[in-house]
């Protein structure tokens, strides 16, 4: 076996021009799989954060049936006891939500929005809107009925910060029901939609206006960081007193999106194979090449009693070879360039537009998973020894006088 990996390992450079195109041709498949995987990836997980930041945390406390026919009719009563129940749970932040349609109008437009009605201190540790003000506060005066609105919508209603615009939404009375709001925020998210559609006022201020007493529609929930939210669900469902209610995590409000999940680890495995054949048919037609050079050292091999088992065997450690250099120094590339890209970010402010309607940051970071070097690392080098395996059998069954003749 020693003398067999010496001899496939010196093999490989008596033609080095041929073996560097070879390696090359795995480095630059490593490349594009890692390269793929790791900014698909983190174009996924700026989709699921922004999910989770903007749209009411990792889980949701809401009315029995509210998921599937939202309306204000469907209420949670009693939130306080609720509240010191959820307080007794560890590794959480919540915050009340009081959520419905309505319409937001100014002097000059108008337009369908979701309002939420919130307590800005908890809403604060739950989503990260108060992060992205860009003029004004986030309900930090003492100004009566304030609204905080998004960008887009600002310039939709053509109103500045300080003037009011009203808000109308069916009542519990099935009156419609309308309230004048001073505009005290503009904020700024990755989400055109989102700064379009959103209007955010005091909780007491929803309540009124839809005529609730204490009732809110949901408690958004946030895990900190290194909890399990699945441990978490099943420690709300131990502690929550009994009631009419439902514990909904991220993933069941976003049905789409973990179908996109899903459908993104077929896509990579899929893409995957596509490039380990093309290079598994180089390598291929590559050997055919190198055999029909080496039909005489062949002949004369098998003259001196070399069997043909041991000369496939040598052709399959120059494969393994040639494969696990290029896979390192693939390997090694990648995390230099992408490993850049994942500290500093790429930015691709040009397509600000397209990814705004998907909810995606303009900075991307890619995410580079051990698991997925290893799957594509354990694929390369499966898939290109079963490559050399036809014409490694064809060096074997040469005749030696044929062999030896041969021109």
């Amino acid at each position: 076996m020693k003398t067999t990996l010496k001899i496939a390992w010196r093999n490989i450079w008596r033609n080095p021009r041929r073996s560097w195109v070879l390696i090359t041709t795995v480095v630059v498949a490593v490349i594009g799989y890692v390269g793929t995987t790791s900014f698909t990836r983190g174009f996924m997980y700026e989709m699921v954060n922004s999910a989770i930041r903007y749209y009411g945390g990792h889980i949701q406390i809401i009315p029995e049936g509210y998921d599937t026919k939202p309306n204000i009719q469907l209420r949670l009563s009693h939130p306080d006891r609720m509240a010191e129940a959820l307080a007794r749970v560890p590794g959480i932040h919540f915050a009340p939500l009081v959520t419905f349609k309505g319409m937001a109008s100014s002097s000059e437009a108008s337009g369908g929005v979701v309002i939420n009605g919130i307590d800005p201190q908890k809403e604060r540790q739950v989503t990260i809107v108060s992060e992205k003000i860009i003029a004004g506060d986030y309900f930090e005066s003492e100004t009566a009925n304030a609204a905080v609105i998004g960008e887009e919508l600002a310039e939709r209603l053509n109103v500045r910060l300080g003037e009011k615009i009203i808000l109308m939404a069916s009542a519990l009375d099935q009156n419609i029901a309308s309230g004048a709001f001073r505009v005290v925020g503009i904020f700024r998210t990755v989400s055109t939609d989102f700064d379009r559609a959103f209007v955010f006022i005091r909780l007491d201020d929803a309540q009124k206006l839809i005529g609730y007493q204490d009732e809110i529609t949901a408690f958004s929930i946030h895990l900190q960081q290194g909890y399990d939210l699945q441990q978490t669900v099943e420690r709300l469902r131990e502690t929550l007193p009994p009631g009419d209610f439902k514990i909904q995590t991220w993933r069941e409000r976003n049905p789409v999106l973990v179908l996109s999940l899903e459908v993104y680890e077929y896509f990579i495995f899929l893409f995957l194979l596509i490039i380990v054949t093309a290079v598994a048919f180089t390598i291929v037609n590559s050997f055919l090449m190198v055999i029909y050079e080496r039909i005489r050292e062949f002949g004369v091999m098998m003259a001196m009693g070399v069997l043909p088992k041991r000369i496939r065997r040598m052709l399959y450690w120059e494969t393994l070879f040639l494969t696990l250099i290029g896979s390192t120094v693939g390997i090694v590339l990648s995390y230099l360039i992408f490993g850049y890209w994942r500290r500093h970010g790429l930015d691709l402010s040009a397509t600000s537009d397209a990814l705004g309607k998907l909810g995606i940051s303009t900075v991307i970071y890619p995410e580079i998973l051990m698991s997925d070097l290893l799957i594509g690392l354990g694929v390369i080098v499966s898939l290109t020894w079963i490559a050399v395996l036809y014409p490694a059998y064809k060096a074997s069954r040469f005749h030696v006088v044929d062999a030896l003749n041969f021109v």
